[in-house]
């Protein structure tokens, strides 16, 4: 999960989705209808989702492509890895 949020921590990814989807004014609705997927996947993305009612939330992390197209529409990206050294 951490390779598919670019390196980022899911949750960490998850809370950089909401503050620039609230930046940009936008609601989840929106952002599905721009991108192409449901209202309910930003929302797992942003929140996680439990698999059953009283189970743990496990954080969902968007695909490379819906990765791109969020980054496009909502000006943001959190993909890039911080260098910490050369092998």
């Amino acid at each position: 999960a951490i390779d598919k949020a670019g390196g980022g921590s899911p949750v960490e990814h998850g809370r950089i989705l909401r503050a620039a989807r609230e930046r940009a004014g936008l609601s989840r609705r929106q952002v599905a209808d721009a991108i192409g997927c449901q209202q309910q996947s930003v929302g797992d993305w942003e929140d996680g989702r439990a698999r059953a009612v009283g189970e743990a939330r496990e954080v969902c992390v968007p695909s490379p492509t819906y990765r791109t197209q969020l980054a496009d529409l909502l000006d943001y990206t959190e993909d890039e890895r911080v260098v910490v050294g050369v092998g």
